[in-house]
């Protein structure tokens, strides 16, 4: 890292600096570097029931007691695949597979801190550093039903459930 910041230094009016990892541990460099930037933003979509607004998570505790990806338990793999879906936290509907792309593509990245929507906390703040965080949801290569399966391939296992919990989530 620092000779990497040593080789843009000769650029430093139009330098831009960009660190990219999937956190391991909550000590690690990559993780202690987010949570020191001015913003912090966190990707939140739009219910398309309620329109209430929302950071999608895979558990809202960090035990997984309170899964917001629902799925028949009794259910085979394949079966959980093809008909896992998103519970909303206000309303409580389900949100499917297919309404999950669209969500995402009308949803907005929001500062922890001041709860602002990115254009406004540039416009109001001015952070020098600023730290992202998103996961396996928001793209289009993975489903509710592949990161349910992974969860319950992976959740009996200790070393499988923090590759679980560091690469998927």
């Amino acid at each position: 890292l620092k000779l990497g910041q040593e080789r843009t230094n000769t650029f430093r009016e139009i330098m831009k600096r960009v660190y990219t990892s999937t956190p391991v541990l909550e000590t690690d460099v990559m993780t202690q570097g987010e949570k020191a930037c001015d913003a912090r933003f966190r990707y939140h979509v739009f219910c398309p029931h309620c329109g209430f607004r929302q950071e999608l998570k895979f558990s809202t505790l960090p035990d997984f007691k309170d899964i917001r990806i629902k799925y028949d338990p009794m259910a085979d793999l394949k079966t959980v695949e093809a008909t896992a879906y998103y519970e909303c936290v206000s309303c409580g509907q389900a949100i499917h597979e297919d309404q999950r792309m669209e969500m995402v593509r009308r949803g907005v990245w929001v500062d922890m801190v001041s709860g602002l929507d990115f254009d406004d906390c540039m416009e109001k703040i001015k952070p020098r550093s600023v730290g992202f965080q998103f996961w396996r949801v928001h793209g289009p290569d993975f489903t509710f039903g592949d990161i349910a399966v992974e969860y319950l391939k992976s959740k009996d296992k200790p070393s499988d459930m923090m590759n679980f919990t560091n690469s998927w989530l």
